[in-house]
């Protein structure tokens, strides 16, 4: 499971845990994990103004980076009877 913090951590530095977690999602070696939840968390988080400055100084886009992050995520969605179904 990826929390939305690792995200914030690794866009505001790119030295690292959270840099390096990234990074290894972007290539491939990582496949997040996520919530339903998570996911609408990090999209109204990546739009927060004092991120914008980060985002330039990376060349992307917040809309950029979520895309990227929700082609090679998991979704965890809620199921019914506390059942956790899996979407690829």
């Amino acid at each position: 499971m990826v929390d939305t913090n690792i995200f914030v951590s690794g866009i505001i530095s790119k030295k690292g845990t959270p840099a390096k977690i990234i990074e290894a999602i972007l290539e491939g070696i990582l496949v997040p994990v996520m919530s339903e939840a998570t996911f609408a968390e990090l999209q109204e988080v990546l739009h927060r103004p004092r991120l914008q400055i980060y985002f330039q100084r990376a060349g992307i886009t917040p809309e950029f980076f979520y895309h990227n992050f929700t082609v090679t995520s998991i979704k965890i969605m809620g199921g019914t009877e506390n059942k956790l179904i899996l979407k690829y």
